[in-house]
């Protein structure tokens, strides 16, 4: 769990950062941000309260 709270972090980070010098949401912004959400939430470190 705290993993996940550690990538929403980091996606509003980024994101924050890139929209200050980007003015457009495109799909290579939104694969980064899923890259930083899924990071360290694959396979054996998957929360099991998430598969409920």
């Amino acid at each position: 769990m705290l993993n996940l709270i550690q990538n929403l972090k980091r996606v509003v980070e980024y994101s924050k950062d890139y929209l200050e010098s980007n003015f457009e949401i495109n799909l290579l912004f939104v694969n980064d941000i899923h890259k930083i959400l899924l990071d360290s939430v694959k396979g054996n470190e998957r929360d099991s309260s998430l598969s409920k």
